[in-house]
């Protein structure tokens, strides 16, 4: 039962991480601005300082 468990938090982790991938693929391709812009924030939030050049 509890492997089943760990096992779908797996599968649902990788099908999650694809996805983000996939999505930053695309803005990066359409809107890197706004890439680079949502990068900042996080890095932000994460207390990383992001110096764009």
């Amino acid at each position: 039962m509890k492997y089943n468990t760990y096992l779908n938090i797996a599968i649902a982790f990788y099908a999650v991480t694809v996805v983000l991938s996939i999505i930053l693929m695309l803005f990066n391709i359409v809107y890197p601005e706004i890439l680079i812009f949502i990068l900042a924030v996080l890095f932000h939030h994460f207390g990383i300082v992001y110096v764009k050049d």
